[in-house]
């Protein structure tokens, strides 16, 4: 009777340990599905920076003044300084070209003699008038202007003042055989040579000014109130650098904003001058160092320390929210405020703290309260920004 109801009771029992098992093993998938659906995520730990603003600028370097320089007399060419010559540098007041002066050393000594000749005759007149004044000296009262000689003695000295004049008229275009250069310039163009006749305002050479350059840096609208400090004061210095020859580096004043903006590319155009960029009070221009004309340049114009803020990839900043990993290894959006974008990074304030940790990568569909498998990322924003 006993082996009978134990035999019946073998099923039951079986069934029992099939469903204890069968529990367990749900439990366990169970457990081991929900470690498999947590999402890996690096991060990067955040500290607050100090960021120096700087808007940089690209343009090209052109003279500050351009001269076409002409001739004031007529004449042949006799002699053209060594130095004349296309790309070269001529330090101002330097006789860069002479005309013959033989046309114009006789007029002056014409001149020179039709002068001593009207002061001979001055002295003369006055002589006669001291005369008439001693003849007259019963009646001056009544005695004419022309008894006295007084109109006789005006012309001559009229006679003095026109002769003198034709003296410094004849001495000026003399002089003007001697074409001076007006500045310390780079010959552009040249356009005599000796022997050459040319006539009075014909252009002999275009001069550039190389006491200074300019050049015209467009500045996007998005910077234009960054560097709204620099561009208020006229002694706001511009780091100058040469694109062809990083090596070659020179400071730069802001001198002012030109009153249009440029249709093509709606940039405000901030002006800078650089001040001898060819080094001619140095060294004559022939330094490596020295900046030409027509060099590309890149401009560093200085904006504000934005002080204690987080440096964040563009990519992770979601309508000015970023994803945090709490304590919890949760995902959670904070909200932060975009100070600065700058190529691939912005600069952000916010309600954030210090070793915070940034999610890099995220889920497809991210939500708060995610749990995530956080991992520390081995590459850090802020040693890639090089902020301090």
């Amino acid at each position: 009777m006993k082996l009978y109801y134990f035999k019946s009771a073998i099923p039951i029992i079986m069934s029992v340990l099939v469903s204890v098992w069968l529990h367990s093993s749900n439990s366990n998938a169970t457990v081991t599905a929900k470690d498999k659906f947590v999402q890996q995520v690096t991060f990067e730990t955040l500290n607050a920076v100090d960021h120096q603003v700087i808007v940089k600028a690209w343009g090209q370097l052109e003279p500050w003044q351009q001269t076409s320089l002409a001739s004031q007399v007529a004449g042949r060419v006799e002699y053209v300084h060594p130095d004349f010559e296309i790309g070269k540098v001529v330090q101002a007041g330097t006789i860069i070209l002479k005309l013959d002066p033989a046309d114009y050393e006789p007029p002056v000594a014409a001149a020179a003699a039709e002068l001593a000749l009207a002061e001979a005759q001055y002295l003369e007149a006055m002589a006669t008038a001291d005369v008439a004044r001693v003849q007259l000296r019963d009646r001056l009262d009544t005695a004419s202007p022309l008894a006295l000689r007084v109109p006789q003695l005006a012309a001559a000295k009229a006679r003095v003042d026109s002769a003198n004049a034709a003296l410094q008229i004849a001495k000026r275009d003399l002089a003007r055989t001697n074409v001076v250069a007006p500045y310390t310039a780079v010959i552009r163009e040249l356009n005599v040579g000796v022997g050459q006749v040319i006539a009075s305002g014909e252009s002999v050479a275009t001069l550039f000014n190389a006491t200074k350059a300019r050049v015209i840096l467009p500045v996007a609208m998005y910077d234009a109130p960054f560097i709204a400090n620099t561009m208020k004061y006229s002694s706001s210095e511009i780091r100058v650098t040469d694109t062809s020859n990083r090596n070659v580096v020179r400071t730069a004043r802001f001198e002012g904003v030109l009153a249009y903006v440029e249709q093509r590319t709606r940039m405000q155009q901030v002006v800078a001058i650089i001040e001898d960029p060819y080094l001619v009070e140095t060294d004559n221009g022939f330094s490596e160092a020295r900046l030409k004309f027509g060099s590309f340049v890149e401009a560093e114009l200085q904006g504000p320390l934005l002080q204690n803020v987080y440096a964040i990839p563009q990519h992770l900043l979601d309508d000015n929210k970023i994803w945090l990993i709490n304590e919890e290894d949760q995902l959670q959006s904070r909200e932060v405020e975009v100070l600065r974008e700058e190529q691939e990074l912005v600069y952000v304030r916010g309600k954030i703290n210090d070793g915070e940790r940034l999610a890099k990568t995220l889920p497809d569909y991210p939500t708060n309260g995610t749990r995530v498998k956080a991992v520390k990322s081995i590459v850090s924003t802020h040693s890639a920004s090089g902020d301090l």
